[in-house]
């Protein structure tokens, strides 16, 4: 353990190290609360690990669950791939988007930020429906804000009374 603390207390360590070493932690310190726990025989939690590891690290359990559970749904096979992928390895929205995937499609998103199709794995992964979704609305705000005031606010009234009619449409249905 006392390795592990110094390697958990190294700077370098990408967010994937990190996680990688601090769900060894983990099972270290479930593996020895369930040593201590002599007086109550039968399965313990698996929090306790989670929750001492907290605890003599100095992080939240919230940190601790989120590191277990990078490392327990990315599979072993794309974390070495993504060890020498900083701009992956060392971002928490790309090791959770990962994580969230089958491993089928980590592999998949991995080969295409890596061969250049793709800048990030959850361009891959996320439903192409919410990526047009998200440029139309951002088209649909570039536009607004180019408009004067007047337009803008000829825009707003015109929106306020289509908004009205589908109200009255819906509550007339009911």
């Amino acid at each position: 353990m006392w390795e592990l603390s110094e390697n958990l207390h190294r700077a370098e360590l990408t967010l994937l190290e990190y996680a990688q070493h601090l769900t060894e932690w983990i099972k270290l310190a479930d593996e020895r609360e369930k040593l201590m726990q002599c007086a109550s025989p039968g399965r313990q939690p698996a929090s306790k690990g989670i929750r001492a590891a907290a605890r003599e690290l100095g992080i939240t359990q919230r940190q601790a669950q989120r590191a277990l559970n990078r490392t327990k749904h990315i599979a072993p096979e794309v974390q070495d791939e993504i060890s020498n992928m900083p701009e992956i390895a060392d971002s928490g929205v790309e090791l959770d988007a990962l994580a969230n995937a089958q491993p089928d499609k980590q592999t998949a998103a991995v080969f295409a930020v890596k061969s250049g199709h793709a800048k990030t794995v959850r361009e891959v992964l996320t439903p192409k429906t919410a990526i047009r979704s998200g440029y139309k609305i951002n088209l649909m705000l570039k536009g607004i804000a180019v408009l004067t005031d007047a337009e803008r606010a000829a825009l707003w009234s015109n929106a306020v009374d289509r908004w009205r009619c589908e109200l009255q449409l819906a509550l007339a249905v009911q």
